[in-house]
């Protein structure tokens, strides 16, 4: 049962850092990103 709970547990923490990692990076290019009118 032990080895279950450190599994689920293990599994929360890489999809909370997943999570985390895709949501900073993509705040992150939202706030560099310039259009560029004149070209469009």
């Amino acid at each position: 049962m032990k080895i279950i709970i450190q599994a689920i547990v293990a599994s929360l923490v890489i999809h909370v850092i997943y999570l985390v990692g895709m949501l900073s990076s993509g705040f992150i290019k939202t706030l560099i990103y310039r259009p560029d009118i004149e070209t469009a």
